[in-house]
Order: structure tokens, then sequence, then C-alpha cells
């Protein structure tokens, strides 16, 4: 099969971060190695305009609000379209490594423009050669695998869910893992030690004492210095330093 030329590949680009997209449009168009033919920064409309326009590449975005990244192509899939994908993230090591077996290109946040041309360069040698079909079933197989994280107790070791996971508390020299309202488990790890192992794209240290799963984050109460987290109708109340008081509004 005849791999294609660069500059007949049609892409799309997807990211909500308009100066990221931007940034990737500019360095595309200097380079001139492929026709854009459409940018979305909502995962809705995105969907809907890849379907029509039937690129042969997306650059896109992994998390994003509403759909993130996979969630996109899974729609694309179930509609019976399934491009080649370069993800275009900030996703830490546990992630990109789901990414690596399913053969998809990725390029790590902030863009350089020397390895997005090597990737482009990747994909227009291996694009017709390439079953697709097969790299989406192994990306949605490897995502949707539930992340876990082992954590040391006293009796030996736990393993824990990383989506049961509301917050976690550091009060000197023990450290609890919350789970629920009255579901905690007390673990011989210091805080430094678990956030290093927890997905840094989902939890934010917000104190001294305490990082937060940012699914659970509900609002945050500047006047009483306190962050809402709400986990099956279970209200959690996380009291801020006044020197992290603005630290989640880009989460809200």
């Amino acid at each position: 099969m005849r791999k294609p030329n660069l500059k007949a590949i049609r892409a799309v680009i997807v990211d909500d971060e308009k100066h990221a997209a931007d940034e990737l449009v500019e360095v595309l168009e200097a380079h001139d190695a492929l026709q854009i033919v459409g940018k979305y920064a909502d995962p809705e409309e995105a969907v809907a305009g890849i379907l029509a326009l039937r690129p042969n590449l997306l650059l896109m975005d992994i998390q994003m609000p509403g759909m993130d990244g996979f969630d996109i192509l899974k729609k694309l899939s179930e509609a019976g379209f399934e491009p080649a994908v370069i993800f275009i993230t900030a996703y830490e090591q546990y992630a990109i490594e789901a990414i690596k077996h399913a053969a998809f290109d990725y390029i790590l946040k902030p863009v350089e423009k020397q390895e997005l041309y090597q990737a482009l360069f990747r994909f227009s040698i291996t694009y017709a050669h390439t079953d697709l079909a097969m790299n989406y079933k192994k990306l949605f197989d490897a995502t949707e695998s539930e992340p876990a994280i082992k954590l040391p107790v006293d009796s030996g070791f736990l393993v824990f869910k990383v989506a049961d996971i509301v917050y976690v508390e550091c009060n000197f020299h023990w450290t609890r893992v919350y789970t629920g309202k009255e579901q905690s488990q007390l673990v011989t790890a210091n805080l430094g030690y678990i956030k290093e192992r927890l997905p840094a794209e989902h939890f934010v240290r917000v104190s001294a004492d305490v990082i937060i799963h940012l699914k659970y984050l509900k609002k945050v109460r500047k006047l009483s210095r306190q962050c809402v987290l709400e986990k099956n109708g279970d209200i959690f109340n996380i009291t801020l330093p006044l020197a992290n008081l603005n630290i989640l509004d880009k989460y809200l």
C-alpha cells in the first residue's frame, strides 16, 4: 500500500486550551506538513465536526471538560470512524504507558517543534500499514482498567482504587486515606510518598497536610476558606490555608 504524503494528510486539532491549539496551528502551518481542516475546543462539537470532515489524523489533548480524548475516540469508533491519533497531552507517565501499549503516538506538553515533526514523520511511514481498529481496541482496554495504588499499612500493603480516593490527610506521624464519609484507612506512608504515586492531573495538594481528588471537588467557600468535596451525597469540608485560597480556581 502506498505511503501517504504528509502534505496530503488532512488533520483536525482538538484542545480546549485555545493558546495550545493556536500554537500547534502556528507550528504546523510554518512547517507546511499537512492540511489543518478543523480546530475544536469543545469535545461535543469536535465529535460532530470530525465525523463530518473525516480527517486522516487527529492531534488531540486528553484531559478536557465534559469528555476526555478517550471518550471522543469511543464516540467516533461507535459511529464507525477511527482516524489515527497523535495525543498532545500533559498526562503523567501512568497514562502514557497505556497509550504506548496501544501503539498510538503522543507528545507531552509543552510541545517542542522537533518532537512534533518527528511524530508526523513516524506517522507518515506507518499510517498505511497500521491496523487502526486494533489500536482503538488496545487503547480502550488499557484505559478502561481501573488504576490502583498500593500503600503500606502495619500489616503489609493495601491496594486502593484511585477513583475511590476522595482525599488523603496527614496528621503528624500518620496518614489517612478517605474513600467515604466513614470509610478511611490508616497507612504508614507520608504524604509526599503518596502524592508521587497518584495521577497528578486528578489530584491536587491543597495544603501541607491534604491532597484532594478533583473528581469530587464541588465548590470553594473563600470566606470560610474551605473547599467542598462530595461523593455519593456525602460532603467533606477541607480547610485551605490563606496562601492557597485560589489554588483551585482553574478547576471550577
